[in-house]
């Protein structure tokens, strides 16, 4: 029976009663006992403030640094405010981690504290961030400041958010920063009202929003037949713009590939108005993005002037020589001595969460450099365009 590559990249030394400085000295030297760590699981360890400046001023380091860690759990390890400031230092512009666990620890929200954190977030690649059972002066701080395109995910569950810090989070979903896939906010005291505001303020302004969860959010007050109606009538429509944000991220990001695909053989310096035919060639620039633009209705104007800019400049082409990186392979455990030379979706590794499918995550991190990632509202549709 083999183990999948992702538990051979794994240190799991949660809930091992790891303590202070001590503790975080164990944790390094099972680290460096590895060729290759990309999850570190540490939860339930009274670490503390000690524990955590040891153990992220060594990961900080050059030793630390060869370790390109992806998901990292700290939750329930005692971790207060100077804690946290240790952590940002390893967090400031780090582009491999994707995944933070912080819930059930000790901060306060100091606005001394968050800030400096959230600068170093708003650096990092962080795709998803878990805050739950914190004090709700953490997560007002955080969603007024937070400012990153790759947040994808943000739990903030059993944080005592009751309806004086629901306007802030209504105001970050409704903004331009916020690129969340998925909010998790269960089990707190907003309310009703907050929560229909906050529906409300997806279906005017939020497209990137796919999964939300509420559960548990209501109050004493809530519970007449009329709060009763609202509630399933709230919860009918939010299902309906859940599912329109994720049909137009569907169309958005098709429409982005194809708009690339035709742009990168019309429009890149150096082709010849021969090779794309005379009438198109001869055509005013205007014209050929114009035409061009009925390939991808579903974009923005924006959108769309991002794409033609990357199609047109040579600079992007990708290289003539053999790509040195690793390409999308098989899953070794599933190869049984037999060679693969293609990606499909029985045999590469990223299909079995093993590896991350390099081919995916280029098409990923395209999109978001785009921002394709999801629909934009913006002067959309070919007519708008016509009309300016």
């Amino acid at each position: 029976m083999h183990r999948s590559l992702t538990s051979r990249q794994t240190v799991d030394l949660s809930g091992r009663g790891l303590r202070s400085s001590e503790g975080a000295t164990n944790i390094i030297h099972a680290i460096s006992g590895r060729q290759v760590v990309t999850q570190l699981v540490i939860g339930h360890n009274p670490l503390g403030n000690d524990g955590c400046e040891r153990l992220f001023n060594w990961l900080a380091s050059p030793s630390g640094q060869h370790y390109r860690i992806q998901t990292l759990y700290l939750n329930v390890c005692n971790i207060g405010d100077y804690g946290l400031l240790a952590l940002c230092q390893y967090l400031t512009n780090n582009v491999d981690l994707k995944a933070l666990w912080l819930q059930s620890n000790e901060f306060s929200g100091d606005p001394d504290v968050m800030a400096p954190f959230i600068a170093a977030l708003n650096s990092s690649r962080i795709e998803m961030l878990s805050f739950s059972n914190s004090r709700p002066e953490v997560i007002t701080a955080l969603v007024r400041q937070v400012d990153t395109p790759f947040l994808r995910e943000l739990q903030c569950s059993m944080c005592a958010l009751r309806s004086e810090h629901a306007a802030s989070l209504v105001s970050y979903v409704i903004s331009g920063r916020c690129r969340l896939h998925t909010l998790r906010a269960n089990a707190n005291s907003i309310g009703l009202r907050a929560v229909r505001e906050l529906v409300s303020g997806i279906e005017a302004a939020n497209y990137s929003l796919l999964n939300l969860d509420l559960y548990m959010n209501g109050s004493v007050e809530d519970d007449t037949a009329e709060d009763i109606q609202a509630k399933e009538e709230t919860s009918k429509l939010l299902k309906l713009l859940l599912a329109r944000n994720l049909t137009l991220k569907h169309s958005t990001e098709a429409e982005s590939f194809a708009l690339l695909r035709y742009s990168r053989r019309l429009l890149l310096c150096g082709v010849k108005s021969a090779e794309v035919g005379p009438t198109f060639g001869g055509l005013p620039i205007e014209l050929r993005l114009y035409i061009l633009s009925f390939l991808a209705p579903t974009l923005s104007a924006l959108q769309r002037i991002r794409i033609f800019s990357y199609a047109s400049d040579p600079a992007t082409l990708p290289s003539l020589l053999p790509s040195l990186t690793r390409p999308c392979l098989p899953d070794p455990a599933s190869l049984q001595f037999a060679n693969s030379q293609r990606c499909d979706a029985e045999t590469c590794a990223g299909s079995a969460s093993n590896v991350v499918c390099s081919r995916e995550e280029s098409k990923k991190m395209w999109l978001a450099s785009m921002g394709c990632d999801c629909y934009d509202p913006g002067s959309c549709g070919v007519e708008d365009k016509g009309k300016a």
